[in-house]
């Protein structure tokens, strides 16, 4: 993305996808988008936890961070 173009949004029915088009997202896009899998109340708890992790760069992507051995 160029600094003058607007990002895109992506505005599709994900809770309509396949499970052919939730794989395709996965392994071609790199995510996926599973709509209510999660109540709020968990969702802000995973925030808390996952900020405090120490990431580190990945050397294949400018956008990602990784935390490695992680254990629930």
């Amino acid at each position: 993305m160029t600094a003058t173009s607007a990002p895109m949004i992506d505005d599709r029915d994900w809770s309509g996808l396949s499970l052919g088009e939730r794989i395709r997202m996965i392994e071609v896009e790199g995510y996926l988008v599973l709509p209510d899998l999660l109540d709020q109340g968990l969702v802000e708890q995973l925030r808390t936890e996952v900020y405090r992790l120490e990431t580190k760069a990945v050397d294949y992507s400018d956008r990602q961070r990784g935390h490695g051995h992680l254990e629930f």
